[in-house]
């Protein structure tokens, strides 16, 4: 039975193709080697052989076709077929299925044999149906996977062949009756004359997204922002609740949108459409339709939005809602690169996009959360995070121009990332390209020498030498995710710790004599800004995030890191305990003193009486916290939730949202180590930080450095990471004109 198991047939409504099973005996022979270098093969897919009109509505016979050998120089008209090879639904109905076959037709009247994937076979299927009056070109038909050194010469030259398609067709995958909704809802907002502008004009989109974010009423004198509100206030309210947020939810997690070649695939084409089964749609009616998503969101909020009395949906709808708010993201990054990589002005907000090489790499290889819309992108050889980009970066870059034939450079040099590990958002950093601090001074500029292989050679000035470095820091949960919207939750046990150590050490380097960090600032705004991270909360982020009561980030996170330490239930039962044992008696002192000598025995007893009372009382609700604590402890521990959860259960504190912004900033300091030095410098280190380390501020560097010293002098220094050093941020180290510089080689 091809392709789907019995369990998948019930979900998905489409036709399950159902493969004839002749045999053929000869394989087919690739031509080796290809005519030149610019020489690559299509595919003709051949309609079924079947007579009668119900043959070209059959998914189940037999699969054949013709491959040709084209020229990228010559007169070739093509399409280009992007999809996964494993499939892109979740789990995959393919993973254990055997591999199907096509016939390859010869030009001597010959058939012969190919294997391809499940997944390709049941794209290939459908696509026949619609039928394909272009050859295609399919990586896994058109490349000899055997040949290793043809695979390597074609992948250098994948980006010319996407960028030579008519068109590019993005298989999604079979159907389900909620892509459907979505694909037949898409003409409702696609051609809209409002929605187009904002496309093509992204600061006009933003100015809509923002307005409707703080449900402003007083636009200013902006005549275009009030035509923009008002219009997509009616389209808001004729259209939103049709709305299929299922379904929109459904095709951003398909595996497509997270692989890392789609990324080249999707940006270089002309064209591009989207197949999803039997339905398909244009590239720009599905970023309609995502531009639509965003804006309704929180235009739905502003009177006149939605209609008197609409109904209010069920929950899954509610939670279907929020997750596709998020996968949003997901849509957008490749549009904003496909925009970016055709030079047009859509989404550059009036900035060149196309960057180079290293910058595709940063930004599509480091995570800028664990898990979720802005993830890392997959790939089953870790060697494609660098060749998969390639295609995108321009002609003249430095960087694709010096890149090595092999893929494989042994033995790195300490301060050179592997691309092929885990890599996260680099502290200091948003989205992995954008700076939040200036440490190497905004009037200073890097001196950088690479004359000798495998050293770097830098400009600046050492700092600080790490005297002590804590030994608690925070680390992610184990617990599996649910799905890739979910991001990893911070263990709460490693924040308590973590915390705790920040504060022990910000009073031990406020002890010291003339403590640098500690300019005009009391310890404790020192503690949480300094596990912070420095938060970096742009203004922008500050107010949208944190709402209009505050003017910026500074006080409600100083108040939720007191909160988050609080959240260790089993000490804060015990606190308060003591704290209210501690307000009776106070209270019953006073009145003694009030009474005095000349109180009545009957008064005293009085006082006597409600002192025992009061005790009772927080007796009592010590015990029912301690009940309720015990009560929760086992389903956090079977269900692996979050310990923040037992807060919530015992003390019934609800402020969930105000508390992720502290986790999603505090997400950017996971596997960090607090350091203090002797001179009362304290910041953050990588988890192998040593005492002995120095710290350096690089000339013209966003943050410090902290280097390693070799066992012998005159040796080169290692890199260990990046550092934050509180109150040396923003050029701190180079306000002195005259301050000393001096030369670092890194090996």
């Amino acid at each position: 039975m091809f392709p789907v198991v019995q369990k998948w047939v019930s979900l998905y409504h489409a036709p399950v193709p159902r493969p004839e099973t002749t045999c053929y005996v000869s394989t087919f022979e690739y031509s080796r080697p290809l005519p030149s270098a610019r020489s690559f093969r299509v595919f003709h897919l051949s309609r079924p052989r079947r007579a009668g009109d119900r043959a070209r509505d059959d998914l189940s016979t037999v699969l054949r076709g013709r491959i040709e050998v084209v020229d990228l120089d010559g007169d070739c008209r093509y399409n280009a077929l992007s999809y996964c090879w494993e499939g892109s639904i979740e789990p995959s109905p393919y993973a254990h299925q055997r591999r199907d076959r096509i016939v390859v037709e010869e030009t001597d009247g010959s058939t012969s044999q190919l294997l391809i994937s499940p997944a390709l076979s049941t794209a290939l299927r459908y696509l026949r149906i619609q039928g394909q009056p272009l050859p295609l070109f399919i990586d896994q038909i058109c490349i000899n996977q055997a040949d290793k050194a043809e695979k390597s010469q074609q992948i250098n030259l994948m980006g010319d062949i996407y960028r030579g398609c008519e068109c590019v067709v993005s298989w999604l995958d079979v159907a389900t009756r909620y892509t459907d909704a979505l694909f037949d809802f898409l003409p409702r907002v696609s051609e809209n004359e409002l929605l187009l502008q904002l496309m093509q004009n992204p600061p006009r989109a933003s100015a809509l997204l923002q307005s409707g974010i703080e449900r402003r009423a007083d636009f200013g004198g902006d005549e275009t922002l009030r035509q923009d509100v008002e219009g997509m206030t009616a389209l808001t309210r004729e259209h939103w609740l049709h709305f299929p947020h299922r379904g929109f939810l459904e095709m951003c997690m398909r595996r497509w949108f997270r692989r890392i070649w789609i990324v080249q695939e999707a940006c270089l084409g002309r064209e591009m459409v989207f197949v999803c089964g039997r339905r398909s749609c244009s590239a720009g009616a599905l970023e309609a339709v995502s531009q639509f998503k965003m804006l309704a969101s929180t235009i739905q909020h502003l009177e006149g939005a939605t209609r008197p009395g609409h109904y209010r949906p069920p929950r899954h709808d509610a939670d279907a809602k929020h997750r596709a708010f998020m996968a949003t993201t997901l849509v957008f990054r490749i549009f904003r690169e496909r925009a970016a990589a055709w030079e047009t002005p859509a989404h550059t907000n009036g900035s060149q996009m196309r960057r180079g090489l290293d910058n595709l790499v940063v930004r599509f290889n480091v995570d800028t959360m664990a898990q979720g819309p802005s993830a890392r992108l997959g790939s089953s050889d870790p060697k494609d995070y660098i060749y998969a980009l390639k295609g995108l970066a321009p002609a003249d870059d430095p960087v694709s121009t010096q890149l090595p034939a092999t893929k494989t450079v042994p033995k790195l040099p300490s301060w050179v990332p592997d691309w092929s590990t885990h890599l996260t958002n680099p502290h200091g950093y948003r989205t992995g390209c954008f700076p939040v601090f200036g440490a190497g001074g905004t009037n200073t500029t890097a001196e950088i020498d690479l004359a000798t292989p495998g050293i770097l050679k830098f400009r600046g000035r050492p700092l600080c030498t790490v005297a002590h470095v804590g030994t608690h820091f925070m680390h992610l949960s184990d617990r599996r995710l649910v799905g890739p919207l979910e991001s990893p939750t911070i263990v709460a046990r490693s924040i308590f710790g973590f915390f705790r150590e920040v504060r022990a050490l910000c009073r031990r380097a406020a002890a010291c004599p003339a403590a640098a960090s500690f300019a005009a600032e009391s310890v404790e705004r020192v503690v949480w800004v300094t596990s912070t991270g420095g938060h970096g909360l742009s203004e922008t982020t500050e107010r949208s995030l944190l709402g209009g009561d505050v003017e910026d980030g500074t006080c409600l996170l100083g108040e939720l890191w007191e909160l988050q330490l609080r959240m260790d239930v089993w000490p804060e039962i015990w606190r308060r305990r003591r704290d209210g044992m501690n307000g009776v008696r106070g209270t019953w002192v006073r009145m003694r003193e009030v009474l005095g000598g000349g109180g009545s025995a009957l008064a005293r007893l009085g006082a006597d009486f409600m002192y025992w009372v009061g005790r009772a009382g927080i007796e009592l609700r010590h015990v029912y916290w301690l009940w309720k604590y015990l009560c929760a402890l086992p389903y956090v521990w079977w269900r692996r939730e979050s310990e923040d959860m037992i807060y919530h259960g015992v003390f019934g504190v609800q402020r969930d949202s105000q508390i992720g912004i502290l986790k999603s900033v505090l997400a950017l300091q996971v596997r960090r180590k607090c350091f203090v030095s002797g001179a009362g410098h304290v910041g953050l280190g990588p988890v192998g930080t040593r005492a002995g380390d120095v710290v350096v501020v690089p000339q013209g560097a966003s943050h410090p450095a902290i280097l390693r010293p070799a066992d012998m002098e005159g040796q080169p220094w290692e890199y260990v990471g990046e550092a934050y050093c509180h109150g040396f941020m923003e050029g701190e180290a180079f306000a002195d004109d005259e301050v000393e510089t001096t030369w670092f080689e890194i090996k």
